[in-house]
């Protein structure tokens, strides 16, 4: 087994990294965003994807669930936010309810990287979306109110998530 010398990876009990950030709702500090709150982090593929779309809806309709247990919910990909607020009203009209969350932008992804939820270079999910070196996974990473990864949870591409199970 070969392994990847200077690569640190999230480990479960680390300190969430920190970041700003553009999103739906403006520029955002995600410590201070959290507070003293859980957080919920997820990443998808990419903006108008079926599976994304019905993922962000289950999300969305689960708000009420995440705040009683005072969690703040918060997701990414590498699409540019215009595409975010377009895609938002695509969902309201397809599903019947909108992202009630922030949407992050993350072009570089360079939040996505640190929060290690990049897909492996030799996965293949064909009819997955953009190309694999502009996603972000389908990764759930939960942050504890004292900003430390409680849990990490990464699916394949082409697989949708059950939210259900993650609340």
């Amino acid at each position: 087994m070969a392994l990847r010398l200077g690569v640190m990876a999230l480990r479960i009990g680390d300190e969430a990294p920190d970041f700003t950030a553009e999103t739906t709702v403006g520029e955002l500090a995600f410590h201070d965003w959290l507070g003293h709150h859980w957080g919920m982090l997820f990443s998808h593929p990419g903006d108008f994807t079926p599976v994304c779309t019905t993922e962000l809806a289950a999300v969305a309709r689960l708000a009420p669930e995440f705040e009683r247990r005072r969690t703040r919910v918060i997701s990414l990909s590498a699409d540019a936010l215009a595409s975010h607020h377009q895609w938002s009203r695509e969902i309201a009209a397809s599903e019947g309810i909108a992202p009630n969350f922030p949407m992050i932008s993350d072009p570089e992804l360079e939040i996505a990287r640190a929060y290690d939820m990049l897909p492996a270079a030799d996965i293949s999910a064909p009819g997955c979306g953009p190309a694999l070196d502009r996603v972000a996974g389908r990764s759930v990473v939960i942050v504890t109110p004292g900003h430390r990864v409680a849990a990490m949870l990464s699916y394949p591409l082409a697989c949708g998530r059950n939210f259900h199970e993650v609340l």
